[in-house]
C-alpha cells in the first residue's frame, strides 16, 4: 500500500510540475515547440500556434516542412542534423515561415536536442521569437538611410552643376550680346547674317543645356502661376504624340483636378523628359499611360522627401518598356548619368526633372522592374489660388532714351550689354562692383532711370548693393540679372522691392521688353 501511495504521490507531483511548466510556457510571448527527429510537432505552446495562424489541434503531428519553403526547410534540417551530430545547441537561426493565410513571417530560433530516459536523442526543442516587425523596421531604416544618402549626393552634385551653369551662362551672355549687335548692324542682304544667326542658335542650344543643369540644381522657378495640370499633361502629350506616332499615348485625367502653382514651362519640361525616357525604354514602340488624380499625402509618405503633408495632384507616367536594373535605379536622377550610347543623350533629362519638382516643393519617384516597365510619379502641392486668363504679349523690340546703370563684375558682359543697350537708344553707365555702383548711384541717381544689377559678385553682392541703393532712393528701379535662374537670393531681392528678374544669356528683344515694362510701369 505504501508503494502504491508513493507512486500516486509521485505521479501527482509530476502532473503538478507538468501543469506548472505548461502554464509557464503558455504565458510567455515566445513560441516554444518540440518536434521528433523527423520534424513532426509533438508539443507547442499557444504562441507557436498563433504565429502560424493554426489552432492547437491542427499543428499537432504536422511536419515543420509544411510551414516554410523547400529551400528554407533544407537549410533548417541541415542545422538540426548538425545539432544531432555535435549535441551542441544553436541560436539565432533565422527562418521564413508562412502562416495559414499565406503571410510571410520571420522567426529567430534557438534549438537543442531532447533526450529520452535512456539518454538517447529523440527530438528537438526550440524557442522562436517573431522578428517580422523588427525586420520591417530595419528595412525601413535602411530605405530611409539610402534615401538620405542619395538626396545628399544629389544636392552636392546640384551645387556643382549650378556653379558650372552660372559661369557658362555668363560666357554665353558675352557671345549673345555681341551677336545681337552684329545682327542689328548687318544689312538683311549681307551674306554674313546667316553666320551670326548660327552663332545665336548655338548660344540658344548652350542656354538650353544650362537650363537643364539649373533645373537639376534647383535654381528656382521663373514664372509661377496657378495651373490646371490636366491642361499641361494633355498639351505635352499631344505635342509628343505628333512626333512619336509609333507609340500609343493613353490619358486618364481626373475631372475637377485641384489647381497647382507652378512654372508651366518647367513642368512641361519635366513631363516631356519623362515621356522621352519612357519612349526610349520601349525601343520606340509600346504605350505611355498618363494619369492625374487628387491625393492626400500623410506625413509618413512625405517625410523622407522633406516636404509637408497635405493635398497634392499626382501625375503618373507608365511605360511598357524594358524597365531598369537595380544598379541603374540608384543613379536615375544623377546628372550626366545615362545608359544610352555616346551622342544619344546628355543624361540631364531626369536630373533636371528631379531638381525642378523638388524646387516646387513636390515629390518625384518611380517604380521599375526589369522587362515590366517603369512608372514615374510626380506629386505637386495643391493651391487655393484661382486660375487667371492669359494675356498675349507682343514680340517687337522696344526702344528707349533713358539713362541706365549696368552693374556686373565681368568686363566682357558689361561691354556687350552696354553696346546692346546703346543700340536700343539708351544712355548707359557701367560699374564693375557693388561698391562702385553705389558710389555712382549716390552721385548720379537723379539721372538714372533703371539699374540692371548682377546678383553674384565678389565683395558687395547684388543683395547688399540693392540695400545700399534703396537707402539712397527708396523708389530705385532694379532689374536683377544672373547666370543662375531665379533662386532663393533673387526671390528674396524681389520680395524686398526689386522689380523684375532676367536670366543670362538674354538678347535685345528680351532685355528691351523687360526694361520698357519697368520704366512704363506695365508689370503684371
Amino acid at each position: 500500500r505504501n508503494e502504491a501511495e508513493q507512486r500516486l504521490s509521485t505521479e501527482a507531483e509530476l502532473r503538478d510540475k507538468e501543469e506548472k511548466y505548461r502554464n509557464i510556457l503558455e504565458s510567455i510571448e515566445e513560441g516554444y515547440f518540440e518536434i521528433d527527429l523527423r520534424g513532426n510537432f509533438t508539443f507547442y505552446n499557444h504562441a507557436t500556434a498563433k504565429t502560424v495562424g493554426l489552432t492547437g489541434g491542427e499543428l499537432m503531428g504536422m511536419n515543420i516542412r509544411r510551414l516554410t519553403s523547400p529551400d528554407t526547410a533544407r537549410r533548417v534540417f541541415r542545422i538540426f542534423v548538425d545539432i544531432f551530430r555535435t549535441g551542441r545547441p544553436r541560436s539565432a537561426i533565422e527562418v521564413e515561415i508562412f502562416s495559414k493565410d499565406g503571410t510571410k513571417r520571420f522567426i529567430e530560433l534557438s534549438a537543442s536536442l531532447i533526450y529520452d530516459i535512456e539518454g538517447l536523442p529523440c527530438g528537438y526543442r526550440g524557442i522562436g521569437r517573431d522578428v517580422t516587425e523588427r525586420k520591417k523596421d530595419e528595412k525601413e531604416r535602411r530605405r530611409l538611410t539610402e534615401h538620405l544618402q542619395r538626396t545628399q549626393r544629389l544636392e552636392a552634385l546640384g551645387r556643382l552643376a549650378g556653379g558650372i551653369a552660372h559661369d557658362f551662362n555668363n560666357l554665353l551672355m558675352g557671345i549673345q550680346g555681341n551677336a545681337s549687335l552684329m545682327l542689328s548692324a548687318l544689312d538683311a542682304t549681307n551674306p554674313s547674317i546667316e553666320n551670326v544667326r548660327s552663332i545665336e542658335r548655338c548660344v540658344q542650344s548652350g542656354a538650353n543645356l544650362t537650363r537643364q543643369l539649373l533645373g537639376y540644381a534647383r535654381g528656382g522657378k521663373y514664372m509661377v502661376k496657378p495651373t490646371n495640370l490636366n491642361d499641361l499633361v494633355q498639351k505635352t502629350a499631344d505635342l509628343f504624340g505628333r512626333t512619336r506616332k509609333e507609340i500609343q499615348i493613353i490619358t486618364r485625367l481626373q475631372e475637377d483636378v485641384w489647381t497647382v502653382a507652378v512654372d508651366r514651362i518647367q513642368i512641361e519640361q519635366v513631363l516631356v523628359n519623362i515621356y522621352l525616357n519612357g519612349y526610349q525604354a520601349m525601343s520606340q514602340k509600346g504605350a505611355l499611360h498618363l494619369k492625374t488624380k487628387n491625393v492626400h499625402l500623410d506625413e509618413d509618405f512625405t517625410k523622407p522627401f522633406k516636404v509637408t503633408s497635405g493635398r497634392y495632384v499626382e501625375i503618373s507616367v507608365k511605360d511598357t518598356g524594358v524597365g531598369m536594373a537595380e544598379d541603374v535605379q540608384a543613379h536615375v536622377f544623377e546628372p550626366f548619368f545615362t545608359t544610352k550610347t555616346i551622342g544619344s543623350g546628355t543624361g540631364l533629362g531626369l536630373a533636371s526633372a528631379f531638381g525642378i519638382v523638388k524646387n516646387h516643393m513636390g515629390i518625384i519617384d518611380f517604380i521599375s522592374q526589369p522587362m515590366k516597365g517603369t512608372t514615374f510619379y510626380v506629386y505637386l502641392p495643391a493651391t487655393e489660388q484661382p486660375i487667371r486668363l492669359e494675356i498675349e504679349v507682343d514680340e517687337d523690340i522696344h526702344w528707349g532714351s533713358e539713362t541706365l546703370l549696368i552693374v556686373d563684375d565681368e568686363q566682357y558682359i558689361l561691354e556687350a550689354c552696354k553696346a546692346m543697350l546703346k543700340d536700343l537708344g539708351y544712355t548707359v553707365i557701367t560699374a564693375r562692383s557693388g561698391e562702385e555702383a553705389v558710389d555712382i548711384y549716390g552721385e548720379q541717381g537723379n539721372e538714372i532711370s533703371l539699374v540692371i544689377l548682377d546678383m553674384i559678385m565678389p565683395g558687395m553682392d547684388g543683395h547688399e548693393t540693392y540695400q545700399q541703393m534703396k537707402k539712397l532712393n527708396p523708389e530705385v528701379k532694379v532689374l536683377v540679372s544672373s547666370g543662375y535662374s531665379m533662386d532663393d537670393l533673387a526671390t528674396e531681392m524681389l520680395s524686398m522691392g526689386c522689380n523684375e528678374f532676367i536670366q543670362k544669356p538674354f538678347d535685345m528683344y528680351q532685355v528691351s521688353k523687360k526694361i520698357r515694362r519697368l520704366l512704363d510701369n506695365t508689370l503684371e
